[in-house]
C-alpha cells in the first residue's frame, strides 16, 4: 500500500462511482405521484431541484461516515510513511495530533 497505489485509486473512485450510481438511479426514478402530491408537474427540471436538494441531504448525513473513512485512511498512509520512512520525525507527529 504505496500513496501511489493504482489499488487504492481505483478502490476509492468505485466507491465514490457507484454510490453516485445508486443516489442518481433511486433519485432519478421518483414515482410521478410524488410530485402531483406537491402540486407540480414532473418536468426534467422540477426533476432536477428535487434530486439536489435530496443529494444535499445525503450528503449531510452521509458526511460523518466519509470523514471515519478519510481518518482511517490518513492512519493508514501515517503508518505507511513510518514504516517506509523516516521514522524519528513520524514517530513524534501521531502524538502531537491525538492531543
Amino acid at each position: 500500500m504505496g500513496p501511489l497505489s493504482l489499488t487504492r485509486y481505483l478502490e476509492k473512485y468505485s466507491n465514490d462511482g457507484s454510490l453516485l450510481f445508486v443516489a442518481f438511479f433511486l433519485l432519478g426514478n421518483l414515482p410521478d405521484e410524488l410530485f402531483f402530491e406537491m402540486g407540480v408537474t414532473p418536468t426534467a427540471g422540477v426533476k432536477l431541484a428535487m434530486m439536489s436538494l435530496l443529494l444535499s441531504l445525503i450528503g449531510f448525513v452521509f458526511t460523518p461516515i466519509m470523514s471515519f473513512v478519510s481518518r482511517h485512511n490518513e492512519y493508514r498512509a501515517d503508518e505507511f510513511g513510518l514504516k517506509y520512512g523516516r521514522k524519528r520525525e513520524f514517530s513524534i507527529s501521531p502524538n502531537k495530533i491525538g492531543r
